[in-house]
């Protein structure tokens, strides 16, 4: 009786430990907010836009307002032994006004203590991880936050193959390329009006790829990171006269414990390669809702560049507190044809207060002068929001 019970314990034993190994979580976050919006536009820039000059105002629930939005998720992970792993998530972007859904990730992964990971399929790009942290609002809180004018801190593609190397003496390098990244959005260099080019049905060539490679590195203190970004647009578009929109961002952080220093420059040429810019307003052209600035990956904008910078801090504000605050610029240069352009300056600043580990509160302000480089359109927005994790 005692070797069978010993045999029995030893048989649980095992069976814990395999489980142990093959783990799959669900996860999420549910984030709905209030926001009010005040808009201001001027004759110059309603006729760049096409719609009527005045000022607009909204108050309303939104999505997407707090970092990363409402979302559930499903990941999972095999140990197969001797520092190797095979791991999947699957992610979905949960709208709290309409039950929207909206996929975020499917990829799967395989890694190493060795070598690093590998992964196939949809998922943010290496450059998200490069750039993490290094915008104080991360890429939410529009129009404040950084993101509108450097467009690279966050992006999402599909068909995506990324490599990650382990972190070697604060080291870390980071690539992305996606074979075929969908729609490219330009803008007409002569009106302002957008036009979707999409993938051909056949042929590498033509396909909307993207490409990205950056090092970061994070040592005590500090946190540096470097990225470039290029879109190879399909052999069929004309978007910047067949030229390819690339995008280069230095930035880093200095904690100093009190408080936390950023800062990062960057320039886009050839076009402005960008995660998107929030629509604002509800200002609608033609019947369809207008997003001022860089809409999708690309905006071909000719032979046009843009120069960005950011400076910012986060502090701790007591035991559960803190601020976020940052101001950015992005300014056109070269032969930028869009009309009605001009430099955009753009700033918000944040407070967070954690209730528990799980659930938070915040409230924001943000403003932009000439938001999307649209000379004579300033947008100011209050939210109030609650965060909650399972």
């Amino acid at each position: 009786m005692k070797k069978t019970l010993l045999v029995a314990a030893m048989m649980a034993s095992f069976t814990g430990a395999a489980v142990a190994q093959n783990t799959v979580t669900l996860y999420g976050r549910l984030a709905p907010a209030m926001v009010y919006q005040n808009v201001k536009l001027s004759d110059k820039a309603a006729t760049s836009l096409g719609v009527t000059s005045g000022t607009r105002n909204q108050f309303s629930i939104a999505d997407g307002y707090a970092p990363g939005g409402s979302l559930y998720g499903l990941k999972g992970v095999e140990d197969l032994g001797g520092g190797l792993k095979v791991s999947f998530k699957f992610e979905q972007g949960l709208s709290t006004t309409t039950g929207g859904l909206s996929t975020r990730i499917s990829a799967l992964s395989v890694s190493s203590t060795a070598w690093g990971s590998i992964q196939f399929g949809k998922d943010f790009t290496a450059g998200s991880e490069i750039l993490s942290g290094i915008s104080p609002l991360g890429t939410a809180f529009a129009p404040g936050s950084a993101e509108v004018a450097f467009g690279t801190f966050s992006t999402n593609v599909n068909n995506q193959i990324k490599y990650l190397s382990p972190t070697i003496s604060g080291l870390r390098l980071g690539a992305s390329y996606s074979f075929d990244m969908g729609t490219v959005t330009s803008i007409n260099t002569t009106t302002g009006a957008t036009a979707n080019i999409t993938s051909a049905t056949f042929g590498t060539s033509n396909k909307n790829r993207f490409g990205q490679i950056g090092l970061r590195y994070a040592n005590g203190p500090v946190v540096v990171g470097a990225l470039y970004s290029t879109i190879m647009p399909n052999s069929t578009s004309t978007l910047n006269n067949n030229k390819k929109p690339k995008n280069w961002v230095l930035g880093g952080t200095y904690d100093l414990k009190v408080v936390k220093l950023h800062a990062a420059y960057g320039q886009n040429i050839d076009g402005i390669i960008s995660g998107g810019a929030a629509a604002v307003g509800g200002l609608t052209t033609g019947g369809a809702t207008t997003n001022f600035g860089a809409v999708g990956i690309a905006s071909g904008v000719g032979d046009g560049r843009t120069n960005q910078w950011m400076a910012g801090l986060s502090a701790p504000v007591g035991a559960a507190g803190k601020v976020l605050f940052s101001v950015s610029q992005m300014s056109p240069s070269g032969n930028f044809d869009r009309p009605a352009t001009d430099t955009m300056t753009n700033a918000g600043i944040v407070y967070t207060y954690s209730l528990s580990k799980r659930t938070s509160l915040y409230g924001s302000y943000s403003y932009a002068s000439n938001y999307g480089m649209v000379d004579g359109l300033d947008v100011n927005a209050v939210g109030a929001g609650i965060v909650h994790l399972f």
